[in-house]
């Protein structure tokens, strides 16, 4: 039996929370959508600030010169 009182909230996931928040106010599949466009929100904010994902377009156009060498 869990118990209810202080600190019960603060064990809970914090996207849990959210997602019943929003469940509450308009319906589970719309705060699923929006757990989702979060999600991917946030997965795009962070690489789009990462120095590898930048590189990758160099190591592209490096390959790119490799083949033209090699035909």
């Amino acid at each position: 039996m869990e118990r209810c009182g202080k600190g019960s909230i603060a064990r809970r996931p914090v996207g849990e929370l959210q997602f019943a928040g929003i469940a509450a106010l308009v319906s589970a599949p719309v705060a699923a959508i929006v757990g989702g466009i979060a999600v991917l929100a946030y997965t795009l904010g962070y690489l789009s600030r990462s120095g590898q994902v930048r590189r990758l377009q160099d190591l592209r156009a490096g390959s790119r010169v490799g083949e033209e060498e090699r035909a």
